[in-house]
């Protein structure tokens, strides 16, 4: 971790270069920047809102799939992973290139919507279930053979299923 007589910038830019170009607000908050100077750097364009507390430091349109990712797994609160057929992008059996709507699932069964996100509250996602790749909660390879099963259609579905063989 870089010493708090860091310029706060570079403090920044160093968070964020190791989480896709995604902060949120609890990181900046944590690196003492207070709300109004937050709400001001949005203003003029120094931060990008992807979803309500998750910002980019980069314009939307340059973000990666992973930013993409890991700001709506953020926007869900804590818990969260990437789940169905975007975690089976992110563990590579479903190609990157195929248009597949962000899913996200929770551990908790509150009622939360994120716009361009589609909310899963399975009754349970015990620890086995969940993983890390590239920085990003994700279900396991295992779960999301499962869960894409029913998210994405039969021919995708079946390509995800024999390639995670």
């Amino acid at each position: 971790m870089l010493a708090s007589a860091t310029p706060l910038a570079l403090r920044i830019a160093n968070l964020a270069s190791r989480q896709h170009a995604i902060v949120d607000h609890v990181d900046l908050r944590e690196l003492g920047i207070p709300r109004s100077t937050i709400g001001h750097w949005v203003r003029t364009g120094r931060l990008h809102r992807v979803h309500r507390g998750v910002y980019s430091v980069v314009p939307r349109s340059l973000l990666t799939i992973e930013g993409r990712w890991l700001a709506a797994v953020r926007a869900c609160g804590p818990g969260a992973v990437l789940s169905h057929g975007s975690a089976a992008q992110l563990h590579w059996p479903v190609d990157r290139n195929l248009k597949v709507a962000i899913h996200v699932s929770v551990p908790d069964r509150r009622k939360r919507s994120v716009p361009g996100v589609i909310v899963h509250r399975p009754s349970g996602l015990p620890p086995r279930d969940v993983d890390e790749r590239y920085g990003i909660p994700v279900t396991s390879q295992t779960r999301t053979v499962w869960d894409s099963a029913a998210s994405l259609s039969p021919k995708p579905a079946k390509r995800a299923f024999e390639r995670a063989r």
